[in-house]
């Protein structure tokens, strides 16, 4: 039986192509590269969505709250043999007033909820859980079409807060743990979302991680 894995994630898992608002396809964005490099042995479940936040209502847009939406995601999906979480990106926005510390929390909430939904229901499949730093915001987001939604170089070096936090608080559930931003870099056209070599990179580094949790 192939073993599934969940990408719970925001715009770099669903694939935003920089500065465009359009979707890389299936065989440029990380998710769609790493399934195909997995092979038939492995199922990709991608829940990408843009401008999702950990655990935090934005009150520009609906719906961006992931701690509501992981729980109904896990029941519709179970089972499953491992849950990844990258988020983080959004929660840097300037109307959260977040630190690094707050947001590894943030994510350290959804994996309660993994925890919990998944020993309450029979065939959850036990899933083990991956914690993935996400990209750095890179340091000329002051020239990003989506400069109004963040502080230019403040908010650069606040997103260098969001790996260290979230190995803390992978280490501490007992999660496994990647930083993305070891791997890849946002592109300078927005500062936030990934060139195509940026996705090759990733998938490389994930494909060699899932690997090595699931055998």
């Amino acid at each position: 039986m192939a073993k599934r894995i969940l990408l719970f994630g925001d715009s770099n898992t669903w694939g935003f192509t920089p500065a465009t608002e359009v979707r890389y396809p299936e065989d440029v964005r990380w998710s769609g590269l790493v399934k195909k490099a997995l092979g038939p042995d492995y199922e990709i479940i991608e829940e990408g969505l843009n401008g999702r936040t950990t655990v935090f209502e934005d009150p520009v847009r609906l719906y961006m709250n992931g701690y509501d939406y992981i729980g109904p995601c896990l029941l519709s999906h179970f089972p499953l043999d491992l849950v990844m979480i990258m988020l983080g990106t959004n929660d840097l926005k300037q109307r959260f007033g977040l630190n690094g510390w707050a947001i590894a929390e943030g994510v350290n909430r959804i994996i309660d909820i993994v925890k919990q939904v998944s020993a309450t229901t029979k065939d959850s499949g036990n899933p083990k859980i991956l914690v993935a730093a996400p990209i750095l915001i890179g340091a000329k987001m002051d020239l990003s079409p989506y400069a109004a939604e963040f502080e230019g170089i403040k908010t650069h070096e606040m997103s260098k807060q969001l790996g260290p936090e979230m190995k803390r608080v992978a280490e501490a559930a007992g999660c496994e743990f990647i930083d993305a931003s070891q791997f890849a870099q946002p592109s300078d056209k927005d500062s936030i979302h990934m060139e195509p070599e940026g996705h090759a990179a990733l998938a490389k580094a994930m494909e060699a991680k899932f690997r090595a949790i699931l055998g």
